[in-house]
């Protein structure tokens, strides 16, 4: 939709004019939703953003688009949707919805040679976790590039979204939540971003230090969100992976660095990816 769209340009244009040097996905998120919101533009939209600081990988997420780290083939970090109720996601927009505040933020350590795969729901409402990962295990068997990993990926959620026999994630969640029975995708639009994590030696130390150092004030909203977002979740007593905070460890000799492709239509905003 329109919103989306003006969403990920803002969200795009101010990561191009910031001085190079790691992003805070949460202000990214802040400054872009701002931009999208003063255009009057209508319409909703969830957001997932995410940066890569050295082998930090940082994410701000409002609603149920979301993304999964690989590695060897297997989920190894997976994010968590945000729902109102049952398909019901959050989301933003210039008026009347939810704010950029509960969006959740968090950081997970990455290695050479894991996989990100950011995704809206039309994929992670029709593919299971356990029929993504043969398909990145084949992918990078077979030398796929992102895009190639990417298209596949879209194209076979695309194809599970038209079953009306196969279970699915919305099925199982539909039967959960309903109580009536249902089979079969779900019908949605679906947009996939595939990364590598790529392990690369720098042309002199200082200005690849430069590069990946954090900036003191952004880190320190960084973490102060992410302590504050550990705790609401503690307080809630919902199981699932950690959000705890971190210090950055920078490798003074090497820098991780994302080759990346994106399938299907561009209706989710995206961070800048380093």
């Amino acid at each position: 939709g329109a919103f989306s769209r003006s969403l990920m340009a803002s969200a795009y244009k101010d990561a191009l004019e910031t001085v190079p040097r790691p992003i805070c996905p949460y202000t990214l998120l802040q400054r872009a939703y701002k931009g999208a919101a003063s255009s009057g533009v209508p319409g909703a939209s969830t957001a997932v953003l995410l940066s890569l600081v050295g082998d930090t990988l940082r994410w701000a997420n409002v609603g149920d688009s979301g993304f999964a780290v690989l590695r060897g083939g297997a989920i190894v970090h997976r994010s968590r949707p945000q729902l109102a109720r049952f398909n019901c996601p959050l989301q933003l927009a210039a008026k009347g919805a939810d704010s950029v505040t509960e969006a959740e933020v968090g950081e997970t350590a990455v290695r050479d040679g894991d996989i990100v795969v950011v995704a809206a729901d039309g994929l992670f409402d029709n593919m299971f976790d356990a029929e993504l990962e043969p398909v990145v295990r084949m992918g990078t068997a077979l030398g796929f590039s992102p895009k190639n990993m990417a298209d596949i990926i879209a194209g076979i959620a695309y194809e599970m979204s038209w079953s009306k026999v196969k279970d699915s994630p919305f099925s199982v969640g539909y039967r959960k939540h309903t109580g009536s029975q249902r089979c079969g995708g779900k019908q949605d639009d679906i947009t996939v971003v595939v990364a590598f994590i790529v392990s690369t030696q720098l042309e002199g130390v200082g200005v690849g230090v430069d590069k990946v150092e954090d900036d003191a004030a952004s880190n320190s909203i960084w973490m102060d969100q992410v302590k504050m977002k550990k705790r609401a979740y503690e307080l809630k007593n919902v199981s699932g992976p950690s959000l705890g905070a971190k210090s950055d460890s920078v490798d003074s000799g090497n820098r991780r660095t994302l080759q990346r492709s994106n399938s299907g239509p561009i209706s989710r905003a995206r961070g800048r990816w380093y």
